[in-house]
Parts: structure tokens; sequence; C-alpha cells
């Protein structure tokens, strides 16, 4: 898994989480 993807992975977690 590419670091991009990675980010983008946890920035949508913490969007849904919020």
């Amino acid at each position: 898994m590419s670091p991009g993807n990675s980010i983008h992975f946890v920035l949508r977690f913490y969007i849904f989480k919020n």
C-alpha cells in the first residue's frame, strides 16, 4: 500500500468517526 493511500484511508476513517 502506497503512503498516499494510507493517508487517505486514515483521513476517511477520522472523518467517519467524528
